[in-house]
């Protein structure tokens, strides 16, 4: 087995596209989708959504709106952590393809999810999302957990699909 990590700008349509090939895929998918909120058409947050159950926690939200760890313009939810954590965990060894979608700037300092994705990494069936920006930082710390990177670039969630087939 080997993990993958899909790579693309912010905002681009990553974590839709990942829960929509999640939904269609022939294997089985589990872990944790991070859909974003939009409020009058400016997005505002995202929430963590468990792909085996599709309960749903808030993430984070726009500074100031919620409690939490703040990284960026947002605060990270300890509740939407814990549920994206619980997610990963119970997929690890339960399904062909963990997804751990963003694995962000709080990951990449050791924090969040970075300890239960890092054991998704070792088991070889992790489907991390990352924002272009930070590849060279991951690959770098978790390159060693042989990832195939797939860069977003308008690619759909059928063929996203396809290419996981063919590699697992």
């Amino acid at each position: 087995m080997r993990n993958f990590l899909l790579t693309g700008k912010i905002n681009s349509g990553k974590s839709t596209l990942v829960y929509e090939m999640a939904k269609r895929a022939t294997f089985s998918c589990g872990g944790i989708v991070s859909l974003p909120v939009f409020d009058n058409g400016t997005k505002t947050g995202m929430d963590a959504v468990d792909i085996m159950n599709g309960k749903t926690k808030i993430l984070a939200r726009l500074k100031g709106r919620i409690d939490g760890i703040d990284v960026g313009r947002y605060t990270i939810s300890q509740d939407g952590l814990k549920h994206g954590e619980n997610a990963i965990r119970k997929a690890i060894g339960n399904c062909d393809i963990v997804v751990i979608d963003e694995f962000g700037p709080l990951e990449m300092e050791g924090r969040g999810m970075a300890k239960v994705a890092e054991d998704a990494f070792r088991r070889g069936n992790a489907f991390v999302v990352l924002r272009e920006g930070l590849k060279e930082r991951f690959m770098e710390k978790y390159g060693q957990y042989n990832f195939k990177v797939i860069d977003f670039d308008s690619i759909s969630a059928d063929e996203l699909a396809k290419i996981l087939e063919r590699k697992l």
